[in-house]
């Protein structure tokens, strides 16, 4: 049994799977829930009609020009083009393998 089905985007294949995985939940009542990547989990969650609860840990804090905003302890979803967050190409330097 499952009682929260708590998913990482990365691990199940990208966005389509994951919706796909989502609408299995919602068909037996079971709450979804995002795993790290908290910039597109809180855009999936906020697609799933179980969605519950977006995993946040600001890890990508550094490589990016802007944060995910907290609004009542809520995080918000961006309302910018794509995830809604913008690369610090200067930060992401620092990670860059060549």
């Amino acid at each position: 049994a499952v009682d929260i089905a708590i998913m990482d985007l990365a691990r199940v294949g990208g966005i389509t799977t994951w919706m796909k995985i989502a609408a299995l939940a919602e068909a037996r009542g079971i709450p979804v829930a995002g795993h790290v990547i908290p910039e597109a989990h809180v855009h999936l969650l906020a697609a799933a009609p179980t969605g519950y609860l977006v995993e946040y840990m600001p890890r990508s804090v550094p490589i990016l020009n802007s944060e995910l905003r907290l609004e009542d302890g809520y995080l918000v979803a961006p309302d910018a083009p794509g995830l809604g967050v913008e690369l610090n190409e200067a930060a992401c330097e620092k990670y860059r393998v060549q």
